[in-house]
């Protein structure tokens, strides 16, 4: 494989930003949901003299709140799109409502996603569908005020425990960046490989603590900082 060959292999990614959007989140989403499109402004328009970070994406906006409070309405999704003007506006339309009591059901969004349909290799994939794990790096990237429930609700993953919901993750090579309050559920998921967490307060302040993040743009920075090196770093080690 020659240094060309690899050249085109770097910096391209399939990104999934996971929102929690239960009522809760109502003081910070449309927040969240702005830097996240700052953030994703800056990868594909970076500074003068410089890069772009990643040069073949496409970005997936997915919302969740509780199964057990919310039934169908826990789940929000969108397909894969590689326009920045179509990203912003399906994270400005998620709306905080629901939610029921305080944990949530990411652990569900997690196992849905990475068994999400999967384009065979070399093949372009569907909008609704990850590119193949040797074509793109996967990153998720998910903002919560909220723990996860410990075992899944969903039909097609009714009871599956955090150890289950691991697995399907690691299977999916997945790259994960949690910002989130810091509460035990969290260290269990801390075992995944790939996986990098902010602590945004504890679960006893951390509405008011993810307000504040949302709204410091010099914090959000970070998280395009953090997300760049690891697509940059995964990218470059991609099977080939």
């Amino acid at each position: 494989m020659t240094q060309e060959s690899l050249g085109k292999k770097k910096g391209i990614a399939d990104i999934v930003f996971l929102l929690d959007c239960s009522g809760s989140m109502k003081p910070c989403l449309s927040a969240v949901a702005e830097n996240v499109g700052r953030l994703l402004d800056t990868m594909v328009n970076p500074a003068a003299n410089s890069s772009a970070v990643v040069a073949d994406w496409r970005a997936k906006v997915c919302g969740y709140r509780d199964v057990r409070a919310d039934g169908e309405k826990w789940w929000l999704e969108s397909p894969f799109t590689s326009d920045p003007a179509e990203v912003r506006s399906r994270l400005a339309a998620l709306e905080p409502l629901g939610g029921g009591d305080e944990p949530e059901s990411l652990l569900d969004a997690l196992w849905k996603l990475a068994k999400m349909p999967v384009a065979e290799k070399g093949v372009p994939a569907e909008p609704n569908s990850w590119r193949h794990r040797h074509d793109a790096v996967r990153c998720i990237v998910v903002f919560t005020d909220a723990s996860t429930h410990m075992a899944t609700a969903i039909p097609e993953a009714a009871g599956a425990t955090s150890e289950d919901v691991i697995r399907e993750v690691l299977n999916a090579k997945f790259t994960l960046f949690f910002f989130c309050p810091e509460a035990e559920c969290y260290h269990v998921l801390q075992s995944i490989d790939g996986v990098e967490m902010e602590f945004v307060g504890t679960l006893t302040d951390a509405q008011d603590q993810m307000k504040a993040f949302s709204e410091d743009q010099n914090r959000f920075k970070k998280v395009m900082s953090a997300l760049a090196k690891s697509i940059i770093v995964v990218s470059q080690a991609m099977p080939l």
